[in-house]
């Protein structure tokens, strides 16, 4: 493992929710409540800094210091976001008037009004920015409430949390110490991977097993050649591992996917990010593979590689792909039907039981072949995840056949890959400067 791993991690760990570090942030908003003003410009933006400065604490909140009460906390915040649009809302109608921008073409009292509320802005910026609050008693009456009255509302949930964790720390003993890992966010780098977790269950051995799994596929993936994809930021979100309903289970079966368990991770082309959503095990090495496996094939392979891993496998594009070859030997009926199917899956959609039956079928009939069995009944879905499903058991080094291994090495005809058996187990410095990088 990379020693410096642990380290990092254990410090990222240490952050708790504190009444300094509230105290700090109640600072921070007053500082944003006295801005120097000239024109309606200013005004725009020092509201848009107390929205930012509101996003970014609610950010903090849910991913980077412990909350418990994270609805009850979000929801406060929400309220103060909600005053400060009406209010931003407002002064952009008040520009409106005093720029005789209003329906109906310029008014002197708009503009009066206007100028008004810009002198007040300047003059007393809180106060312009003041909400309402319903009043004690009955009848529904609203009495003004400050800005930061209702931030301050927030502020005292937090303030709760951070005594209570300071008498935890006060009345700690030797058999029962305050682990200090009780954050719910923790990010540290693994090989120039940043990887964020958000785990609620508040344990510091479970950030130590994340890490000893990530080092163990980081590892993996270097010693068998694919290190480039090996970058960017991977979200690890043990709280969010999805077990599969009976209703979600009976419908991947009636897709033709029987052995489905649980959605536990996502990849992404265009942000390029890594989600896992699964708890610290070995589980995690596997699903990691497999979505570097969905990277790999859309930012490194080239469109010929891909096309060529399309004609090696016996899956449903592959098997509709060689029955519409066959075309000659097809109906102009049964070509039209076909050539509907393969277009289905091309686009990502997965076949339904009864069309996969057809395809397979058909395929029978013709007494064609389409070549290497798949890994898995998921790699049948698509192109994609039969790519995902073999790169993950290559780098792991299970579950596959001789034949499934070369067609794999065949279709990328990497040097390291046809690196020699030994070397590739573990190759040194000299060898990998020696063998070409992928390309």
């Amino acid at each position: 493992m990379d020693p410096l791993a642990p380290r990092v991690a254990r410090r990222f760990v240490a952050e708790l929710l504190t009444k300094q570090w509230l105290m700090g942030v109640r600072r921070g908003w007053l500082s944003l409540l006295n801005p120097t003003l000239h024109d309606f410009h200013d005004v725009f933006s020092a509201i848009h800094r107390l929205l930012q400065f509101v996003d970014n604490l609610r950010e903090q909140i849910l991913n980077v210091r412990q909350v418990v009460y994270k609805e009850k906390a979000v929801k406060a915040l929400d309220k103060v976001t909600s005053v400060l649009k009406d209010k931003l809302n407002s002064a952009q109608h008040w520009e409106r008037c005093y720029n005789g921008a209003v329906p109906g073409g310029p008014n002197e009292q708009d503009r009066k009004d206007g100028e008004y509320m810009l002198n007040l802005y300047r003059n007393n910026f809180v106060g312009a920015l003041d909400g309402s609050k319903p009043a004690r008693g009955s009848g529904g009456r609203h009495r003004p409430a400050p800005i930061t009255e209702f931030f301050d509302d927030a502020l005292k949930i937090f303030y709760a949390e951070a005594k209570e964790l300071e008498e935890r720390v006060k009345n700690q003993d030797e058999e029962h110490p305050v682990v200090y890992a009780d954050s719910v966010f923790r990010e540290f780098d693994m090989g120039g991977v940043k990887v964020i977790v958000v785990d609620p269950k508040h344990n510091g051995q479970r950030i130590r097993a994340y890490v000893e799994y990530i080092d163990k596929v980081h590892q993996d993936i270097k010693r068998k050649g694919f290190g480039k994809v090996w970058y960017g930021v991977f979200f690890l979100m043990s709280d969010s591992y999805e077990k599969l309903s009976k209703e979600d289970q009976e419908a991947y079966s009636k897709a033709g996917y029987k052995n489905m368990e649980s959605r536990a991770g996502t990849y992404h082309s265009g942000p390029d990010i890594i989600r896992i959503m699964a708890p610290p095990s070995s589980e995690i090495i596997d699903i990691i593979a497999h979505e570097l496996g969905h990277r790999y094939w859309y930012k490194v392979m080239s469109g010929g590689q891909r096309a060529r891993f399309e004609s090696l496998i016996e899956g449903d594009w592959s098997k509709l792909h060689a029955i519409l070859i066959n075309h000659h030997l097809l109906s102009e009926e049964d070509f039209k039907l076909y050539h509907k199917l393969f277009q289905k899956v091309e686009s990502g959609h997965d076949l339904s039981v009864d069309e996969k039956k057809l395809v397979t079928q058909k395929f029978k009939e013709l007494g064609i072949s389409a070549g290497v069995p798949l890994v898995s009944d998921y790699a049948s879905s698509r192109p994609t995840e039969a790519f995902a499903e073999v790169f993950e058991r290559y780098v792991t080094e299970k579950g596959m056949t001789r034949d499934q291994v070369e067609s794999f090495r065949s279709v990328l005809a990497s040097k390291i890959l046809l690196m020699p058996e030994d070397l590739r187990a573990k190759p040194t410095e000299l060898t990998l400067r020696h063998y070409a990088d992928l390309s």
